[in-house]
Order: structure tokens, then C-alpha cells, then sequence
């Protein structure tokens, strides 16, 4: 008869017990409730040695030495000589780049657990799956629609993964293998403990076969890696190793439902093996730790390593979750002293795994609670992720994660909590989301030139992050950039061109694209070297100027001063104002720029030059600084203020324009560097005017 079991306390996972290096404690006595266990801190009978590149290791080590990956190898200790001198000794000889300690690493000792009355199987596919709470707390049904991690390869680095049971059987195990004993095949790796049985049903437990229960991606693959034994012990070596096997065998997730507990370890043969995985692209998850305390365990904390904590049914961290500023997501986790959601059994994860009986293993299913438990929530998510956009890497796939995930406790990112609980739905959802752009968002121009134009562009937005755009002349592959700003060279000059963006987010996922048609400036022969060169290429660019010598156009003159007709053109072409038929002066008729004029006056910027009666436009009398300033004023509406800038303006009629103008830093008065004067009544240059208009509406007209 199939039973389910309830282990009581924290049999959740990880907590193996280490100490600082060098230390000469090898043992110390545990007591966690009522079981009581000797603890082993490092191992006495070899130490760890990582050789120099092109070191001999025979001739430093002599012989006996045991190779565990890349450098670093295990170097048996004399007797008589402690693991601790042995250390020292490697340490001084040459060709030793370093020489540690193989610290333990041991699972929570584990309470028995106590067999519950049989339940009979509700009407669903896998009998127990109603007794999953957890899964519904992730959004885990729902994801299934979208994906079931076919085709993702999982590691769960344990105590090893039995199929004795009846609901494993589904899955053919990936490259098996057994740090401690160093041997592969279909039973090197098999569990003699139960714990990575129960973690490797989270993941991946056979699903929709009508026995047992559920698992988070039931099509993705299992490699059982051993690295602790039938007494949830292991050394860093066995940890590193099985991490190499699992990085140099195709796992793209590896799961680490087990850490050390003391808050400031960390191994240097670990972080070798973690940071070679993270770097082909391996996902790492591991669990935080189950000491309540206010750091995260290792290898949890480390950067390049998901960190997960875990909560109760009612979405409160579990009482017993490390926390800290490395956590990054929670994940069901369970209490197993509480029964919140009323199904008659204790809140913790439920899978099927074994109990010892002798040498005999007792199957059934059991809640376990802790966050070894959590852990394999999150890997399995990694896997539905990876199985619908393979070509995610570990720092993009985290983030997306992070993003997606349910705020829990402070707002924002906070230390119980992390970034909150994963939401597998959310996440595949935005995994085909794609960049959009905001409304009135523009691909413009910053800096115009004869050969070159640098655009700009507003951020595009996903909800989690834009991580590039590729842009270019329309048609063409163009460049891409991470920023919102690139330049072209190599342009014609007086030329008009159509660019276009496209954003790309972290999944992969392209906008559609963000164009404008804009133009390089003309080549004027007379304004290279001039003060006011730059603003005549933006004058240019937008094609508010065409040249002062129709039809070759090859100069701008811009030291002559403007007319007012002329000014009335240039106005008109920046602003875009709308033609009008009226006619408001008589003295423009028939001229080069009626219409400019007649629009001008339209939209109320030109009230005409013989006040009161203003019938008259004078379109051939020079603009003088003052008016320029009046003009710019009516079509902006410029803040008006009570700072006076200038001593040559007081009192005359343009005076509240001008010190707008100032204000708005459109002007910078007329005799640099004291800058105190303004003079109002000088005509303005076609060049002064280009600068005028470029500080007035450069930011308004810099694109289509």
C-alpha cells in the first residue's frame, strides 16, 4: 500500500558543518533535537592541492596523489601527521599554487518519519497531486501550457536519484556519476539516502502517468550526480567534481539542494568548478540554508549562483529559511508543523522517495520541509525557461527571473524575501514578450554633420530589461549598441536617409521598428572653422537652410545679417507652422516668402512693423537682436522671470523677451566673456541666428 509520510522537522536539506581553514578541531558532537550525530569537518586522510600550470605532480607530491579536475588533485596524509600540517608542508613547496583543507559538507540529520493513514487517490491523472500546494503557489499549472522542459538536461548534485520506487520510472538518467567513488554508470549514482530522490522528484517527477505525484518539468532529463553519502556526507572535492562531471556532460541546470553553515566559508576548488560551469552556460541554483540565520549559506552565496529561500502555504518565509542580502528568490519550502491550507497533513513539499529499514529502503511519499526543498522549484522553473529559449544565459535567465517573480515583504528587493516568489507562468509569458516603444517615442538626431549624424533614441520597455538595440539605415544589418545613442560616419553630405531601431530584450525577443527619415547637412565652404559651425550643420540637417548663393548653394554667409522675410522662412521651416490663406500686410505680396510671412502672422509670432497699425511686414529690413528675441519668445512661450541679465536692454521694448531668452539659455549675451550686455538693437547674423534657433528648438526639432 503506497504511503504518505510527513518528516516532522528539518530534514529539509543542506547545513553541512564547516570550519575555517587551518583549524585543528577535526570533530565535534551535534545534538538537533532528539538525534545526535559526530560531525566530520574535514577529511583526516588527504588534503587538497592545486598544482602550478606545467607543474610535475609526481615529483612534488610523489606518488599516490589522486586527480579530481582541471589542477587541483587529492594528496593522501602520512600517518602520524595531521591534515592540517600537511597543509602547511604543501603550501611551501614549489610549484603548489594552493593547498586547503576538503571540508565536509552534511546534510540536517533527519527525524524519522511518521507514516500517515492511507488517502485515497483523489480523481486526477497523479493521485496526489491535489496534495501539491506548492505547485499552485508558482503558477505552475498554468505554465505547462508553454512548456514541460523537454529537451533541458538537470543535474541534482546529491546524496544520488533511486528509481525503485513506481514514479521515477519514466525517465532514462543522463550520464550518472559518483563523486566519492569516482565511477559512472546506470548504478554508480544510485540514492542510499533519500534525499536527492526527493529533490529529483520536484524537478522532474513523471507527471500525467496516474501514479504518484507531480514534478515542475517532468520532460526534462535527470543527471544523477553523487556527491554525499548514505549518511548525507560529503567533502568540497566530491562537491567540486560532481560539478565539473555535470558542466562537462551537458547539464544545463545544476541543482544544489545542500551548502555549508558557517556564513563566511567559502572553497576555492568549489568556486573553480562553479565558475566553469556559470561560464559554458550552466545555470546553478542552491539553497540558502535552514538556520533562521541573517546570511545565506554557501555555495548559495555566491555571485554567480541562484540563491533560493523558502516560504510557507501562506507565502511568509519558513521559520527556519536563511536569508540575507545574496538571497535572490524564494520558493515553496514548507513547515511541516503547520497545516494551513486543511488537507489533514503537514505543510511541507511532497514527493516520493524512501526511508531506511535495515538495508532495505521503504518508498513512499513524504513531505520534507526546508529550503533543499525550495531549491529544486527554482531549477525546475530554469528548466521550463530553457526548454522554450534554449539560447538564454545564466545572468539574462536570473534577471528575467527576478523580474517576473510575486514581491513579497518589504517592497522591492528585501533580504527575507529576495526579489520574491517565483511565478513560472509570468515568466514564460514574458519569454515571448517583446520590447515596446512609449507613446510620442522618436528616433531623432542629436549632433548633425556633412558626413556623419549621431541619433538618439527613448528607451524602449519590456517590465524587465532592454538589453540592446540594433540600429541602422533601413534595409542594411546596421550596428548594434546597448545604449540609446549611436553615430554613423561615412554619410554623403546634403543627403536624406531613412534609419530605423529595433530593441531587444533578455529573452531574445525583437520590437518593431522605431524609424525616421532625416538628412546630413550641406557642405558650405564658408562656415568650416566658423563659431557658429555646429549650429549651421543642425540648420542644414533639418533642411531649415539651403544656402545663401541659389542654385549652387554652396555657401551660407554667415556673417550677413537677416531679413525679416528671410527670417520668416527659417521660423516657418522649424516650427512647421500650418499655411494659411489670409493675407496680412500689403508690402509682401508677390515676394520670395509670403507664405513664410503670412504663416508667421498666422500663428501670432509677427504682429508687423508699423505699430499700431502693423499693415506692414518690412520684409527686406534686417532683424535686430530685440526682435529676434520676440519672435523666439511668442513661439515657444517662454517662463517669463523677473531676472534682470543685461544692462542694455532696461526699459526697451523687447526687454521681458530678452531676459526669457536668458533665462531659457538661448542667449548668452553679446560681448563674451562678461557677457553683460545683450545688444538689442544690432541686426543678427544668419550665423548668430542658427544659434539661436538651435538652443531654442534643438530639443524640440532635433528629428522628423
Amino acid at each position: 500500500m503506497t504511503r504518505l509520510l510527513t518528516v516532522l522537522l528539518g530534514i529539509a536539506l543542506i547545513l553541512p558543518v564547516a570550519q575555517a581553514h587551518g583549524s585543528e578541531a577535526v570533530r565535534l558532537s551535534t545534538s538537533l533535537g532528539a538525534a545526535s550525530n559526530e560531525v566530520i569537518l574535514h577529511a583526516t586522510d588527504h588534503v587538497l592541492v592545486k598544482l602550478a600550470p606545467g607543474a610535475d605532480a609526481a615529483g612534488i607530491l610523489g606518488q599516490g596523489s589522486e586527480h579530481v579536475f582541471d589542477r587541483w588533485r587529492r594528496v593522501p596524509v602520512p600517518s602520524g601527521t595531521t591534515a592540517t600540517e600537511m597543509v602547511e608542508d604543501l603550501r611551501s613547496r614549489g610549484g603548489v599554487e594552493l593547498a586547503e583543507l576538503d571540508h565536509v559538507i552534511q546534510l540536517d540529520p533527519q527525524f524519522a518519519p511518521v507514516p500517515l493513514n492511507h488517502v485515497d487517490p483523489v480523481e486526477v491523472d497523479d493521485p496526489y497531486h491535489s496534495f501539491q500546494w506548492h505547485f499552485p503557489a508558482i503558477q505552475l499549472n498554468s505554465a505547462w501550457a508553454d512548456s514541460t522542459g523537454e529537451g533541458v538536461v538537470v543535474a541534482v548534485v546529491d546524496t544520488g536519484i533511486t528509481q525503485d520506487g513506481e514514479d521515477l520510472t519514466c525517465h532514462t538518467f543522463v550520464s550518472p556519476y559518483n563523486a566519492i567513488t569516482n565511477t559512472t554508470g546506470a548504478m554508480a549514482a544510485t540514492d542510499d539516502h533519500g534525499h536527492g530522490t526527493h529533490v529529483a522528484g520536484t524537478v522532474a517527477q513523471c507527471t500525467n502517468n496516474g501514479v504518484g505525484v507531480a514534478g515542475v518539468a517532468f520532460d526534462a532529463a535527470l543527471m544523477p550526480v553523487k556527491v554525499l553519502d548514505s549518511t548525507g556526507v560529503g567533502t568540497a572535492s566530491s562537491l567540486a567534481a560532481g560539478i565539473e562531471w555535470a558542466r562537462a556532460n551537458g547539464a544545463d541546470v545544476i541543482n544544489l539542494s545542500l551548502g555549508f553553515d558557517d556564513p563566511n566559508f567559502t572553497h576555492p576548488i568549489i568556486d573553480e568548478a562553479m565558475e566553469a560551469a556559470v561560464q559554458d552556460g550552466v545555470v546553478i541554483v542552491a539553497a540558502s540554508g535552514n538556520d533562521n540565520a541573517a546570511s545565506v549559506s554557501y555555495p548559495a552565496s555566491h555571485p554567480d549562483v541562484i540563491a533560493v529561500g523558502a516560504i510557507d502555504f501562506n507565502n511568509l518565509r519558513a521559520p527556519y529559511s536563511n536569508r540575507g542580502s545574496s538571497l535572490d528568490l524564494v520558493a515553496p519550502g514548507g513547515d511541516n508543523d503547520q497545516d494551513a491550507n486543511g488537507d489533514g497533513f503537514g505543510d511541507g513539499v511532497l514527493q516520493e522517495t524512501f526511508e531506511k529499514q535495515g538495508i532495505n529502503k521503504d518508498f513512499g511519499y513524504f513531505f520534507f520541509e526546508g529550503t533543499s526543498m525550495a531549491t529544486p522549484h527554482v531549477s525546475g522553473a530554469v528548466a521550463l525557461m530553457l526548454s522554450q529559449v534554449p539560447s538564454l544565459d545564466p545572468a539574462a535567465l536570473r534577471s528575467i527571473l527576478q523580474s517576473t517573480a510575486l514581491d513579497l515583504g518589504a517592497q522591492g528587493r528585501d533580504n527575507a524575501y529576495g526579489h520574491g516568489l517565483i511565478q513560472i507562468h509570468d515568466t514564460l509569458e514574458y519569454l515571448t514578450t517583446a520590447p515596446t516603444w512609449g507613446e510620442g517615442a522618436k528616433l531623432k538626431v542629436e549632433i548633425y554633420g556633412e558626413t556623419e549624424l549621431t541619433l538618439v533614441w527613448d528607451d524602449a520597455n519590456d517590465g524587465v530589461g532592454v538589453s540592446e538595440y540594433r540600429v541602422g539605415v533601413a534595409g542594411t544589418t546596421g550596428k548594434t549598441v546597448t545604449q540609446p545613442r549611436a553615430t554613423f560616419t561615412g554619410l554623403q553630405p546634403g543627403t536624406e536617409y531613412t534609419f530605423e531601431v529595433l530593441a531587444r530584450n533578455v529573452a531574445g525577443n525583437w520590437s518593431e521598428p522605431l524609424s525616421a527619415t532625416v538628412r546630413t547637412a550641406r557642405f558650405f565652404i564658408d562656415t568650416v572653422g566658423h563659431v557658429f559651425y555646429q549650429d549651421v550643420l543642425w540648420l542644414s540637417g533639418l533642411d531649415i537652410t539651403r544656402g545663401c548663393n541659389p542654385p549652387v548653394n554652396d555657401r551660407y554667409c554667415p556673417d550677413d545679417p537677416v531679413t525679416r522675410g528671410q527670417m520668416a522662412a527659417f521660423m516657418n521651416r522649424a516650427l512647421g507652422l500650418s499655411s494659411t490663406s489670409s493675407d496680412f500686410f500689403f508690402d509682401d505680396d508677390g515676394t520670395t516668402f509670403e507664405a513664410d510671412i503670412n504663416a508667421l502672422a498666422a500663428a501670432g509670432i509677427s504682429r508687423g512693423c508699423n505699430p499700431p497699425v502693423n499693415d506692414r511686414y518690412c520684409p527686406d529690413d534686417p532683424v535686430t537682436r530685440g526682435q529676434m528675441a520676440a519672435f523666439i519668445n511668442r513661439a515657444l512661450g517662454l517662463s517669463s522671470t523677473s531676472t534682470d541679465f543685461f544692462l542694455d536692454d532696461d526699459g526697451t521694448t523687447f526687454e521681458a523677451d530678452i531676459n526669457a531668452l536668458a533665462a531659457a539659455g538661448v542667449t548668452r549675451g553679446c560681448n563674451p566673456p562678461e557677457n553683460d550686455r545683450f545688444c538689442p538693437e544690432d541686426p543678427v547674423t544668419r550665423g548668430q541666428m542658427a544659434a539661436f534657433l538651435n538652443r531654442a528648438l534643438g530639443g524640440l526639432s532635433a528629428g522628423p
